[in-house]
């Protein structure tokens, strides 16, 4: 073996390690697109472990966070704010305030709030594409004076590995802390995995499996429901993979079943992320501007976050009848 053979040798086998340390995320993302039982036990069970192995010393963290900084270098900002005095094309007085239109009536009281509080107070619970969109809609949505938005999200997090996370326990303990108006889900994506109970297997979509499914999302849904507040379950995305796509749309059917039996309304931004078929993209025209939307096929990019947000933040002040408010201008900025 000649001395360039052995070279490219030894830097492989030094660049394993950190592929395998900062890489596990991407690596663990693809294995969660797997079919079968083979994908399963060859890939997803020893990736899960290098998983969580590393996000137990916080180096996917790491990663993560490259992730958005990368992105905020090329970040596409949305402009929200309304113009004012001349800008805005108003007569102005010589103060530069708008003038009182000539008999005017009495400023009427305004309704009451369709919430409790000053202030519309949003909780964000669930998996990765709860953090995907939630590293925008954070920022973007306290920004404003009469909202607020707390992220909960846990990355590989669902309903089935509840010894990894338990969604059951950890839903209403956040609902409990801050006592939201409301709860968006974002839960499902990393739900392609069979049930392993007491020894025993339920395969994907079995009726075993959906049965025991079923069960914990009504038991999630009530526990959130007790308190009185509204509870929204978003639709879960399309996929570039298409065997991936399709277990997605079949485990949004199930949770519809599931929401139509609790009451819970589902809401979607799917219109915004797909082309006029439906079928999935992965940039957009947003404005007179091009923007990347999911860089993976799965997550969101900070543009595609903003973009997800934006709407959010409308279709939520519209549903709860909230005035024209202005976000604080220095809170739209990314973040350093």
């Amino acid at each position: 073996m000649n001395h360039p053979v052995k070279k490219m040798l030894l830097i492989m086998v030094l660049l394993l390690p950190i592929l395998f340390t900062f890489g596990s995320y991407g690596l663990y993302s693809w294995s969660l697109t797997l079919d079968g039982n083979g994908g399963y036990y060859l890939f997803f069970t020893p990736l899960s472990r290098l998983y969580r192995w590393n996000e137990e010393r916080g180096l996917n963290r790491i990663v993560e966070e490259g992730r958005n900084l990368f992105g905020e270098l090329k970040e596409c900002r949305f402009d929200r704010f309304e113009p004012q005095g001349e800008d805005s094309g108003l007569p102005t007085s010589e103060s530069g305030e708008l003038p009182e239109p000539a008999g005017a009536l009495p400023e009427e009281l305004p309704p009451e709030p369709l919430y409790e509080g000053d202030t519309l107070d949003i909780l964000v619970i669930g998996d990765s594409l709860a953090n995907s969109v939630g590293k925008r809609l954070d920022p973007l949505m306290n920004a404003y004076p009469d909202m607020t938005c707390r992220v909960e999200g846990v990355i590989s997090s669902n309903l089935i590995r509840l010894d990894y996370y338990d969604w059951l326990a950890k839903g209403p303990a956040f609902v409990a802390e801050d006592s939201p108006d409301v709860v968006l889900i974002f839960l499902g994506a990393n739900t392609m995995q069979s049930f392993y109970l007491d020894g025993a297997i339920a395969p994907l979509f079995s009726e075993k499996w959906k049965t025991i499914y079923k069960e914990r999302a009504s038991t999630l849904l009530s526990s959130l429901k007790v308190t009185g507040i509204d509870v929204y379950w978003m639709h879960l995305p399309p996929m570039q993979k298409e065997s991936y796509h399709r277990n997605i749309t079949i485990l949004d059917g199930l949770i519809d079943e599931i929401c139509r039996e609790k009451g819970v309304e589902r809401l979607s931004y799917s219109e915004l992320i797909t082309d006029e078929n439906g079928s999935y993209v992965s940039d957009k025209v947003v404005g007179d501007k091009q923007i990347l939307i999911r860089s993976d096929g799965i997550h969101f990019t900070l543009d595609g976050a903003s973009y997800i947000s934006d709407y959010l933040i409308g279709l939520l002040r519209e549903r709860y009848e909230m005035p024209e408010a202005v976000p604080t201008p220095q809170e739209t900025a990314p973040a350093e």
